[in-house]
């Protein structure tokens, strides 16, 4: 059978070989010498224009999961075999995939050859009829251990990239020659991978010449939409950079020289970008889709779409940070930094008074007294004097800190004395004001550590238990009303039928129903907790786009409002929904891991409350309550659509990254023709 296929030849078979060549140094300029305009394309743009071939493995097998087997040829070193399962391990982080070595029973497979002929590469593309697939990776120049940064590494990954299913962001060698027959700005190797052309295309990126080996943004982006995102990768406090506890190479940086180009997906928990060995001056963003310029090198490390990271620690010279909508944690580190929370309560700490002096001292650019805080900890810990008190001004005693501030502009200052010779040795310039209760010295504890107290006994029904909003527990702590701040606490209950209600909030959340796991919710970071073997079978989000984890169990997972990420993770579940509000055709539910003939969708009080029967139809027919199930075989996808006001089309929308079969959904009348 021939396709079309725009990413190769205008006419090829789907299973051959798009070609990654040799590497070449390729930069535009316009008469000016600016850099020739292009269009932007945003991340999911971006995504859309590398699966626009339509290529992609389907679970073959029907075990509801992609799993895929994969050999490595002999001509590698041993080391080389080593990188490229380091470039599968780098893709199944990120996407809903299994690579298995030598497995027999799988989805597919992909069989992996040494061109020693080439630096550059060839893969086939998976499809419906090929679910086996062939990629050479040229070793000719290649290191025997390849470091992160070279050529074989790209190599690697771009073409595991291929063999999933994704393909260029432009059709090179047919009307893309360079990058000036770019379609859009972000088609280079900042934003993607499986780009043909250098970083250092676009000014706001620099690599000088060194290249990624691990899926970046718009890949990860590419990657999630055909099999789903990973939501078990590094979902606990991770450190990226310096001290990292990733225990992947390309995440981790152990000395000044190491290369850090990566784009961070996270699962969620408290994480942290660590930069703090560089020397060079640095911008750190906290912010998602954003870029960071660490390292002496501009713009090589991302963050994809949808991850929260919480911390940031500069390094020794003037960097720039800057915190995202939730509470920081912000180490500026040595040399004058300039620091900007963003929203959320957040804490800037300084580990030494050199962190922050009179000649050099740090700039925070949007202080919030009586929200974010200073954490001076680290620095007293290691003072000569153990007693601190604010004063209007230094009287040469050690210990002294004062606090000015001047409301025309705004501006303040923290000047802290640790000698007693009537001088500032630490000193943080501000714009805001800074209060003596903004200041954490020890002792108490600071935002961003949330302190979880355990929860009594339940009161009112020792075995069915809600917590949160509706909550039956007759503790305060763990009941929540209209009005409610968000609040902090650990469920210890080991019996009943239990549930997190968090309705009542309009943040957008996480919430996690596994043992031993953090939930983000009501504004706040980790504030409420599972214990350990402790099960709770029941969420419900608010009107925000939330996050909600099942478990292992059987649970139920009611999204609310707003366009939801909904995960049930195992056992049968039921996706409950009772309000036509809570996901609308503008901002649908997404359920990324459905069984159909396990999992159920429940529409029975949805249709009660729109007072019509909910009639399961082939197409919209005008009536009200009109109920489409729909399964594309192709992407593998399915929607549960609902015609609210007869106009044929639908309001009401769930999405979902597999199969739903119409005896999924509970509420339905029999199928109307």
């Amino acid at each position: 059978m021939r396709v079309a296929n725009s990413l190769v030849n205008q006419s090829v078979r789907s299973n051959e070989l798009p070609t990654l060549n040799a590497p070449a140094v390729s930069r535009v300029t316009s008469v000016s010498g600016g850099v020739t305009q292009k269009a932007s394309y945003s991340t999911d743009d971006a995504a859309k224009q590398i699966l626009r071939g339509g290529y992609r493995h389907y679970d073959r097998n029907g075990d509801g999961k992609i799993e895929l087997s994969f050999t490595l040829g002999e001509q590698f070193s041993t080391q080389q075999k080593v990188s490229i399962r380091q470039a599968l391990q780098a893709w199944q982080d990120v996407a809903n995939i299994v690579f298995k070595e030598g497995s027999t029973d799988s989805d597919g497979s992909i069989t992996i050859n040494a061109d020693p002929n080439t630096s550059g590469g060839r893969a086939q593309l998976p499809n419906r009829y090929y679910g086996d697939v062939a990629a050479t990776i040229g070793t000719q120049g290649a290191a025997e251990s390849p470091n992160n940064g070279d050529y074989f590494l790209l190599a690697a990954i771009h073409e595991v990239g291929h063999a999933l299913g994704l393909g260029h962001p432009g059709d090179y060698g047919k009307t893309v020659l360079s990058y000036a027959d770019a379609v859009y700005k972000q088609d280079t190797r900042a934003h993607n991978v499986m780009s043909y052309w250098d970083a250092n295309n676009q000014p706001e990126h620099d690599f000088k010449h060194l290249q990624p080996s691990v899926p970046l943004k718009d890949d990860i982006a590419a990657i999630q939409k055909l099999y789903g995102a990973n939501p078990d990768t590094r979902n606990t406090d991770t450190v990226y950079g310096f001290n990292s506890t990733t225990g992947r190479d390309h995440l981790s940086l152990k000395s000044a020289n190491d290369t850090a180009i990566f784009s961070v997906w996270d699962g969620g928990g408290n994480d942290t970008l660590d930069f703090s060995g560089f020397s060079q001056d640095q911008i750190i963003n906290l912010h998602a889709e954003s870029y960071s310029s660490v390292g002496g090198l501009k713009g090589n490390v991302s963050i994809a779409k949808g991850v929260v990271l919480e911390n940031a620690i500069g390094g020794s010279g003037d960097d720039d940070i800057y915190g995202n909508d939730v509470g920081n944690r912000l180490r500026g580190g040595g040399g004058a930094d300039r620091l900007i929370g963003g929203g959320g309560a957040d804490v800037f700490v300084y580990d030494r008074a050199s962190d922050s002096t009179l000649s050099r001292p740090d700039e925070i650019l949007d202080f919030t007294s009586g929200t974010d805080k200073i954490d001076l900890c680290g620095l007293l810990k290691n003072a000569p004097t153990k007693h601190f008190n604010v004063v209007k001004q230094f009287t040469g005693r050690p210990g002294e800190i004062v606090l000015s501030h001047d409301p025309r502009s705004g501006n303040a200052s923290l000047s802290l004395d640790l000698t007693g010779q009537g001088k500032a040795d630490f000193f943080i310039k501000s714009v805001g004001r800074i209060q003596a209760s903004d200041i954490v010295t020890g002792g108490e504890p600071a935002p961003g550590a949330t302190k979880l107290k355990p929860t009594p006994k339940p009161g009112l029904n020792p075995d069915d238990t809600v917590y949160g909003f509706n909550a039956n527990t007759g503790d305060s702590s763990t009941s929540l009303h209209a009005g409610s701040g968000a609040p902090s606490f650990l469920v210890e209950d080991t019996g009943g039928n239990d549930t997190l209600d968090f309705s009542g909030f309009k943040q957008d959340q996480r919430i996690d129903l596994r043992h031993n796991a953090s939930s983000s919710v009501g504004g706040l970071r980790n504030n409420v907790a599972i214990a350990k073997g402790v099960m709770v079978e029941n969420a419900v989000g608010g009107s925000g786009r939330d996050r909600i984890v099942g478990n292992a169990v059987s649970n139920v997972i009611t999204g609310g409002g707003g366009g939801d990420e909904l995960w049930g993770v195992g056992g049968k579940n039921t996706f409950k929904y009772d309000k036509v509000t809570e996901s609308s055709v503008y901002d649908p539910d997404r359920i990324m891991d459905f069984a159909s003939g396990e999992d159920t969708i429940d529409l029975t009080a949805l249709a009660a409350e729109l007072g019509t029967p909910l009639r399961l139809v082939d197409a919209y027919t005008g009536r009200i309550g009109d109920t489409v199930v729909k399964h594309d075989r192709h992407s593998g996808r399915s929607i549960v659509g609902i015609d609210l006001l007869g106009r044929r089309q639908s309001d009401f929308l769930i999405k979902s990254a597999r199969l739903i079969r119409p005896q999924d959904v509970l509420g339905l009348t029999s199928r109307q023709h």
